[in-house]
């Protein structure tokens, strides 16, 4: 990792890893002066690429996120944690849950917004949101060779904004990854 410092402006960790790589051992020995997807608890040049799309997106179609609840399901790195601290640091009210919440449409049901990274093709269905609702789907799986987000793109009929997958929170989410490489790369 020090070469890499040494010679780098900035390093993105490819994940997944193999299990018997510490993760959270190779995420922190990132500098948080090199962390372009923000892994590392302690950066704070940056937010997190996917946080920062889930921001893109609302700003462009001027929603305002204090005080309303969003929904975020899932509690991984890459999505879940980052999006709960973001959106709670905003003023909205948030309820983390996962894929195996017995009460999920529950969950959906009172969202304002939701923010899904759980990775299980066709989760959401239209009979689990309101009218109205904001989806932020950040969830990829593969299901019969194709490319799923979390919700049904049926729940873009209830939507008032819907991001699909694919073409929708990922393709911004890379243009935000490549932002933080050169927001860092200035800082040097």
């Amino acid at each position: 990792m020090q070469k890499a410092v040494e010679t780098a402006d900035s390093v993105i960790v490819q994940l997944p890893f193999p299990s018997h790589i510490d993760i959270d051992g190779v995420l922190a020995a990132v500098p948080p002066s090199h962390d372009a997807d923000a892994l590392n608890p302690e950066t704070t040049a940056v937010l997190s690429p996917v946080v920062a799309a889930c921001k893109e997106i609302l700003k462009r179609n001027e929603v305002a996120i204090a005080e309303k609840h969003v929904t975020i399901i899932g509690s991984g790195r890459l999505v879940g944690k980052p999006a709960a601290k973001w959106f709670a640091d905003m003023g909205a009210a948030i309820s983390v849950v996962t894929k195996d919440t017995a009460d999920l449409p529950y969950y959906t049901m009172h969202a304002d917004i939701i923010v899904s990274g759980a990775g299980v093709a066709n989760l959401i269905t239209p009979e689990m949101v309101p009218e109205g609702v904001i989806i932020l789907d950040a969830g990829t799986s593969e299901d019969g060779g194709e490319l799923r987000g979390d919700a049904s793109p049926a729940c873009s009929e209830k939507a008032s904004l819907f991001t699909p997958v694919p073409g929708g929170i990922g393709p911004v989410t890379v243009a935000l990854l490549l932002r933080n490489v050169v927001t860092l790369a200035l800082t040097k």
